[in-house]
């Protein structure tokens, strides 16, 4: 038998390599005339060659799991193949039936690089599989590292069961990748201290590391570092650092050395980055940056974790790293993956509570066999009511004396009524076995928020603390806490104290200075309003090379984790200062003034205050009562901060949309009445052009030049104008060669009476604008607009490129698979041009073979006269000009007929613009009658117009208000800022016929006179089809005022993708199509191109 069975092996594994084809530009596999999967396969579980079900032929590989194996390993590691360095496409046919609550419920293929030795050097997520769908064709880009022998397929089930199969598994070689052309492979900076963040006094210095894809010559082996603001201002002149000997390290040679800045004046609590330039003869300079702050120890560490509000979560809270960057900034509880076996003797274990033991923090373990039958996850149904409470009060007791302790009970459960009611046998379960171990402990009720359905069931008996998530708005924050007011009182004075264990933002496509405000705001806001405990979502995830970077995932991190160097976003600054800031202080009072200023007051026991004020729209300077208060410190938005003297009266301060942060003691000080008019103010701020004087004109009643001064970064000229009828005068000079896009100027007073920040726009002598041109006879392009800014006459020379497409697939878009751009572009995409002074000129260039549904990625590069060079890339797509009606619509679909057929088609009617989300196997695409749609815009002076005729073989729509999102209806996503590199926010409005007749609502607002909520003023109506299947046609009138900063002239260019939601039946929506992506992941640049016509 064991003869025959080598002889099988040997047989199978010839045939299988008649059927896998490979050499160094290719691998195919289509598993036709196998038995069996090769012997060398490294198989786990039930993998097997399926010769009834294929793509195409007769054969494909088969991945099967079921409910109660769950847990047992299901993989496949192919056979290595022989691989070269560049962009190769991987490309595969899958078919699938598996149990996906979410997306990583999976079947996941990866790819993996390896060298010679058998070390892997780099591994791509190709595929995820999951639901269930029809066989389908995946396709994405991966580079292949230098130094890649050879590549192979590794493919695992996650956390699902049920049976997917795979065909048609190929890699092709296209063509040398684009980073190999450069010497330089990465630069990298590091330090001794955790996350980058020194304690004041420590020796502040980082190691520069270059890796190399070739030798380095000597004369020029440097690293060009400086050292700025958030804003891009120099705070020291570049400093060169000297590189030693290159060691070779597989096939990338290591250049090290050392920049230590620890003689320069840096300010502790400061937001601070480091950019460093490398170059090499005939190649563009190579660029990297880090980012670093010195902050104090936490001053929370001086209080147990009972005492401090605030608990860290992460995507994943096992790794050592989660609970050391979370100590760092002061929290005192850290989330842990508690759970237990299902079987006797329910041993509990919960990861990383030997780190919180070190740190001297508190534990909140995490309830895994609830979230498991919340989510029907697992193996879910092998814990019995006995396992659930005999588990728990294991886990208690087993830790409980080891640090303190609280127990989160499930994660964001379903709240269908069958659902909720085998949810709550587990809760009772948990909750009884919890305070069997020890009454005392707290247990945070599951993170349900404020759906009605676990109020009717009773599940607020069984936990001592409500939960909810979200990452919506602050105004939204302030309806979930009255939603829970209403709920207290309508079921029986439940009240019990409100936490949330996740607070954050979907922050991808906006600046980090816009987070920053938010988690600022929300802090104040979720105490202002009777919150308890809280924590801000995420820390990190880590990034062994740069695949997360510029990810939605990555957006939530406040700390970076490119190469797994870890370093502060600015909001990791501003976690800190709030966390300490309110440390055991105490909610006071709230006061929102006159105009919108907002003001949050905390005190201690000590009379220890904070005070958090902030303006959302239009910056105002006033003067702040604050009744005999003396010393107090402010701390600005990027951590910087300065020492005031409110001299038992008050400060002179500028009051903005960056929150400022007032620090000073008080027993019994609160907010007066009213605000006061300041002694003196900013009457006029210019744009700031490098290299030439900028006059700022002050409002100054009763002020001389000599009671106050003005503060630049360094290196800016300040000259003081003196004064002139009540008016006092400064000019400001820019460094010419400054890389900095904004200068943050503050107006400082001599008796330290207050301080009015002055926020200057810059721009260069150069700038330039790239803005998609509209189809037009099947063409399309995009215009090139290059202004000089200055007074003086320059040469100019400069090229334009759209190198990269990115392709819409499963209704989004994947940035990582970005294919090359290989058309012709008619145009000037070269030349030199000169421009006078104050002028500007733009250059049109067509392309015949755009897709109107993918994106593309421009790039423009402008080299001056004395060779300083300036670079824009910006994101293109949808190219679609709207026309301007004379007359306003009459929104009503026969009398605006004429005007809408004069309007250009967006069509959604292809199965890329589809994606299935839910849990719902059974969805998929049936063709245009099923779900389709036509799309046009129009626009006048007051509203943006949308038509769109919907398809829909069933209408679906019994939900209201803040849930029409989740039946038959519209859903947009805007971006009001297209052309800025600052988003300050987006839009996201749902827009349909539910049972309360047409509505709009606003889930996400970026300007605060557009509060979430319904919308009023949003017209809407819908038009049922004669035909007799759900299809329905929408005319909507948007005011321009919804959609503000956005200004409404022609020319202007505006992002804004807008999905057909699908209901067919319970639970919800389960699937939409879309025009461009993604208004339910909320990644803003995504979104498609409007440009308004005259």
């Amino acid at each position: 038998m064991r003869k025959m069975s080598l002889l099988a092996s040997i047989l199978s594994s010839i045939v299988f390599f008649q059927s896998s084809v490979y050499s160094a530009d290719s691998f195919n596999a289509d598993f036709e005339n196998l038995a069996q999967p090769p012997k060398d396969w490294k198989i786990q579980g039930k993998v097997s060659i399926d010769t009834q079900e294929a793509s195409k032929g007769k054969g494909s590989l088969l991945f099967e799991r079921a409910d109660k194996n769950v847990d047992d390993p299901t993989s496949l590691e192919m056979e290595a193949f022989p691989v070269k360095e560049g962009v190769w496409e991987l490309s595969v046919s899958y078919k699938a039936a598996l149990y996906s609550p979410d997306s990583s419920y999976n079947g996941a293929i990866a790819f993996e690089s390896v060298d010679s030795s058998g070390k892997v050097l780099d591994k791509d997520e190709f595929a995820i599989i999951y639901g269930k769908n029809e066989w389908k064709l995946f396709k994405k880009n991966v580079e292949i590292p230098e130094g890649a022998a050879t590549a192979r397929f590794r493919i695992v089930m996650n956390k699902t069961y049920g049976k997917f199969s795979i065909d048609d598994l190929s890699a092709k070689y296209l063509y040398p990748s684009p980073k190999s052309r450069s010497i330089f492979s990465a630069i990298k900076f590091s330090s001794e201290s955790i996350g980058n963040i020194f304690y004041p006094g420590d020796k502040t210095a980082f190691n520069v590391i270059v890796e190399c894809r070739k030798d380095w010559a000597q004369e020029n082996r440097e690293v060009s570092c400086v050292i700025s603001d958030y804003w891009g201002a120099e705070y020291t002149e570049p400093v060169k650092i000297k590189l030693g000997p290159g060691e070779k390290v597989n096939t990338k040679t290591i250049y090290k050395g050392k920049f230590d800045f620890s003689s320069m004046k840096l300010e502790s609590g400061k937001y601070y980055e480091i950019h460093g330039t490398a170059e090499f003869a005939g190649e563009p300079p190579y660029k990297e940056k880090s980012t670093f702050s010195l902050l104090p120890k936490p001053v929370t560490k001086n209080y147990k974790p009972s005492e401090i509000p605030f608990v860290s979560n992460s995507w994943d809270n096992r790794i050592k790293d989660h609970f050391y960057l979370s100590d760092r900034l002061g929290l005192r509880w850290c989330g842990i993956f508690g759970g237990w076996s299902a079987k006797p003797p329910y041993e509990p274990s919960a990861p990383g509570v030997e780190h919180c033991k070190a740190l001297g923090m508190g534990a909140v373990l995490g309830g895994g066999p609830v979230s498991a039958i919340e989510q029907h996850g697992g193996s879910y149904k092998d814990f019995t009511e006995t396992a659930l409470r005999e588990g728990a009060k294991n886990l208690i007791m087993k830790y409980k004396d080891t640090v303190p302790l609280l127990v989160r009970m499930g994660n964001e459960p379903h709240g269908d009524a069958e659902r909720v009611k085998e949810d709550l046998v587990a809760y009772k379960a948990v909750y009884e076995g919890v305070k069997q171990a020890d009454p005392k402990i707290t247990v945070i009720g599951s993170s349900c928020g404020t759906s009605e359905e676990f109020f009717k069931q009773g599940f607020q008996n069984y936990l001592d603390v409500f939960d909810f998530h979200t990452y919506e708005d602050p105004i939204t924050m302030r309806t979930i806490f009255k939603r829970y007011d209403a709920l207290f009182k309508k079921y029986g004075d439940c009240r019990k104290p409100i936490w949330s264990t996740e607070i954050g933002l979907n922050a991808q496509g906006m600046s980090h200075i816009s987070i920053t405000r938010d988690m600022i705001k929300k802090f104040a806001v979720f105490f202002a309003e009777g919150g308890q405990l809280m924590s801000w979502f995420d820390i990190f995830y880590p990034d062994p090379g740069t695949k997360r970077e510029g990810t939605n995932a990555e957006a939530f991190d406040v700390f970076y984790t490119k190469y797994c160097l870890y370093s502060p976003k600015m909001m990791a600054v501003a976690y800190y200062n709030m966390v300490n800031g309110i440390c055991i202080k105490k909610f006071v009072q709230e006061k929102i003034y006159e105009g919108g200023i907002d003001s949050v007051l905390f005190r201690d026991k000590d009379n220890k205050c904070l005070a958090i004020i902030w303006k959302e729209k239009n910056p105002q300077d006033v003067f702040f009562p604050l009744e005999k208060v003396s010393q107090v410190r402010l701390v600005r938005i990027d951590g910087s901060s300065a020492e005031l003297d409110a001299a038992g009266k008050g400060l002179t301060l500028t009051i903005s949309e960056d929150p400022v942060l007032l620090f000073f003691e008080s027993a019994n000080m609160k907010f007066s009445e009213k605000l006061e008019k300041p002694a003196i103010s900013v009457s006029e701020i210019k744009p700031v052009i490098k290299g030439e004087d900028t006059k700022i004109t002050l409002n100054a009643e009763g002020v001389s030049s000599n009671d106050i001064s003005l503060v630049a970064p360094p290196n800016w000229i300040v000259k003081s104008l003196g004064a002139e009828e009540k008016k006092l005068s400064f000019t400001v000079t820019a460094p010419a060669n400054t890389d900095a896009r904004e200068g943050r100027l503050l107006l400082a007073m001599k008796n330290k009476g207050g301080e009015l920040s002055i926020p200057v726009p810059i721009t260069g002598r150069l700038s330039m604008r790239i803005v998609p041109e509209p189809f037009k006879d099947g063409v399309a392009g995009l215009k090139l607009i290059i202004s000089n800014n200055s007074t003086v006459k320059d040469d100019v020379n400069y090229t334009i490129s759209i190198p990269e497409e990115i392709v819409m697939e499963k209704g989004t878009f994947n940035k990582a698979a970005a294919v090359p751009f290989t058309a012709t572009i008619n145009g000037q995409t070269e030349g030199k041009l000169t421009l006078e002074g104050k002028s500007q000129k733009e250059f049109k260039l067509s392309v015949s073979n755009f897709n109107p549904l993918n994106i593309y990625k421009a790039k423009a590069l402008l080299v001056d006269s004395a060779g300083k060079t300036m670079a824009m890339e910006r994101l293109i797509s949808g190219f679609v000009g709207i026309q301007k009606v004379k007359s306003p619509l009459k929104m009503e679909l026969s009398a605006d007929e004429a005007e809408w057929q004069k309007a250009p088609v967006q069509n959604i009617s292809e199965e890329r613009q589809y994606m299935i989300i839910g849990r719902n196997s059974k969805t998929k695409w049936k063709g245009v009658d099923d779900l389709s749609g036509k799309l046009r815009y129009l626009w006048d002076d007051s509203f943006l117009y949308m038509r769109m005729d919907v398809k829909d073989d069933k209408y679906v729509n019994q939900k209201s208000d803040v849930a029409i999102w989740n039946m038959d209806g519209l859903q947009i996503l805007v971006d009001s800022a297209r052309e800025s590199s600052e988003k300050g926010g987006k839009y996201e409005y749902s827009l349909a016929e539910g049972t309360k007749g047409p509505q709009a609502w606003c889930n996400y607002s970026a300007d605060s006179t557009t509060p979430t909520g319904e919308v009023k003023d949003i017209i809407v109506k819908v038009t049922k089809a004669t035909d007799g299947t759900g299809s329905r046609t929408y005319e909507i009138a948007i005011p321009w005022i919804r959609l503000l900063p956005f200004k409404a002239v022609p020319g202007a260019n505006l992002g804004m993708c807008t999905i057909i939601n699908e209901d067919d039946g319970p639970p919800g929506r389960q699937s939409f199509m879309g025009w461009f992506g993604c208004a339910h992941s909320k990644q803003l640049d995504l979104v498609g191109d409007l440009i308004l016509l005259e």
